[in-house]
């Protein structure tokens, strides 16, 4: 009877565990008011995605020692995911985050000359963070092999700028990201 009893605790201690969120993400987000505004957005694109899978991706530009520029976007299209792919991830609430480091020293599949960067993506790293987001549109691409356009999304975008890390300006505006 202890016998079962010890085994009955030990298989409910390993059931608990399983469902324990680890994040493990190498970064995390180390200015509060950034966060918040990752927080804001997501609420924001819960909204207006009814549901939809999508992923949030954060472009970041360094102007100066003292300036930067970030622009907070969401993305329903596994295609436009992998055409801008990300440099780093991290967790804001659970949900994972893409950054988009604008330096130009990181292929970015748009750009045209390729022998200019240097790091990629790990193409299988990229291809499991679809299969993860966006699993129907990965499906079709291991039957295909192609991604297509699935929506037209044109959302509005969080543009940010932060002077010695206070933030100065914040607007809602849709567009690409350009200097």
């Amino acid at each position: 009877m202890v016998k079962h009893v010890q085994i009955f605790v030990i298989l409910i201690f390993l059931i608990s565990c399983k469902n324990v969120e680890i994040n493990n993400s190498p970064i995390e987000i180390n200015n509060p008011i950034l966060l918040q505004k990752i927080q804001k957005y997501k609420s924001y694109t819960d909204k207006i995605n009814n549901g939809k899978p999508y992923i949030i991706r954060v472009y970041c530009r360094e102007i100066n020692d003292s300036t930067n520029k970030f622009v907070i976007t969401n993305e329903l299209n596994a295609i436009a995911f992998k055409m801008t792919s990300y440099h780093f991830k991290c967790k804001v609430d659970n949900f994972e985050v893409f950054f988009v480091m604008l330096s130009g020293v990181v292929e970015n599949n748009s750009y045209t000359e390729k022998d200019k960067n240097f790091f990629r993506v790990n193409e299988k790293v990229l291809l499991n963070d679809i299969k993860c987001h966006f699993p129907i549109a990965y499906k079709l691409y291991k039957k295909n092999g192609y991604f297509t356009f699935d929506f037209i999304h044109d959302p509005e975008n969080l543009y940010l700028v932060f002077i010695h890390d206070k933030l100065v300006s914040e607007k809602f505006k849709r567009g690409m990201y350009s200097e």
